[in-house]
């Protein structure tokens, strides 16, 4: 018997494009949700953490390039919450690239 995950990627069939799309553009607004639902605890500190499910599942589901476009529309939110506080600094850039790493080679383990 597949498990609820396995019946999850079945659906999701890789014809399914749209439907991985929206999959995947509600989980990054979730984890925006969160990230401004944690603002006052976390302050600026820990961005990136609550995009990380958007680029697993983009990834499990389309492959390399799923994950690329997830990490580029996560990225753009990162900007988003961090030109609300201050103008991006170096370091912001050097999270970015990290960031960028990180997810590349997630996204790379999508690739089946």
């Amino acid at each position: 018997m597949p498990s609820p995950t396995d019946r999850l990627l079945m659906a999701l069939d890789k014809r399914d494009t749209a439907l991985a799309i929206v999959l995947v553009l509600g989980i990054a607004v979730v984890g925006l949700g969160l990230r401004l639902a944690f603002e006052p605890l976390l302050g600026e500190r820990g961005l990136y953490l609550f995009f990380f499910p958007a680029i697993v599942v983009a990834a499990a589901l389309r492959g390399f390039k799923g994950g690329i476009a997830a990490i580029t529309l996560t990225t753009a939110l990162f900007v988003l919450l961090t030109v609300l506080h201050r103008p991006l600094e170096a370091g912001d850039y050097v999270g970015a690239l990290l960031y960028g790493a990180v997810v590349a080679s997630i996204s790379l383990g999508g690739e089946r």
